[in-house]
């Protein structure tokens, strides 16, 4: 897709928080399936909260996977719900990092 954030952890596009937001759109490949990876620095004790607007889409998952550092598997600690139309993770870091 256009917006193709990246399909790997070392491919990630850095969050931007001055903007708030970052658009994207979820690539209508022929098997349906696509993958964006995002990173951001972290400040441990600091609660994060990531929104995903469904749109038209009919299925996605969000979720905050490990730093490349610190191997293979999604953050511990991280609480997922859906609220209407949007999908969101809160997540407090354990420590600060990028």
């Amino acid at each position: 897709a256009a917006d193709d954030h990246g399909d790997y952890r070392n491919l990630s596009t850095p969050l931007d928080y001055s903007r708030g937001y970052v658009t994207g759109e979820i690539d209508q490949t022929a098997s349906g399936f696509d993958v964006d990876y995002f990173s951001f620095s972290t400040q441990r004790g600091e609660r994060y909260t990531f929104v995903l607007e469904m749109g038209s889409a009919e299925s996605a998952n969000l979720t905050v996977v490990n730093a490349v550092a610190r191997g293979i598997g999604s953050s511990d600690g991280q609480v997922a719900y859906q609220q209407e139309n949007q999908k969101k993770v809160e997540w407090t870091a354990r420590t600060t990092d990028s």
